[in-house]
């Protein structure tokens, strides 16, 4: 995988934390890559996390329907902060 940081392109990964449950928000067509650490990506994969469901949807309304996106396991996030290739954003101070 090229360690190459993509900051300003059009494509971008971002994963919703809501009370610890991950989801992807931002990025479907690197699901895979980001899945299996295989492949190019854009970094860093962006985190916004949030104390609760009412939080998440106070800062992004409505048209956020995380029953509609795909949930990331945990252990695959933990990856991503091991190799340093997540920017955490706290959502609640939006």
């Amino acid at each position: 995988m090229s360690d190459t940081v993509e900051e300003a392109g059009p494509s971008r990964v971002t994963l919703l934390d809501i009370e610890g449950a991950f989801y992807l928000c931002e990025g479907e067509e690197h699901i895979d890559a980001v899945l299996s650490g295989d492949g190019d990506y854009p970094l860093p994969v962006n985190c916004i996390k949030f104390a609760s469901m009412a939080s998440m949807r106070q800062s992004l309304g409505d048209e956020v329907n995380v029953a509609g996106l795909w949930q990331i396991n945990p252990d695959v996030v933990s990856r991503l902060r091991r190799e340093e290739k997540i920017n955490a954003i706290n959502g609640d101070d939006a």
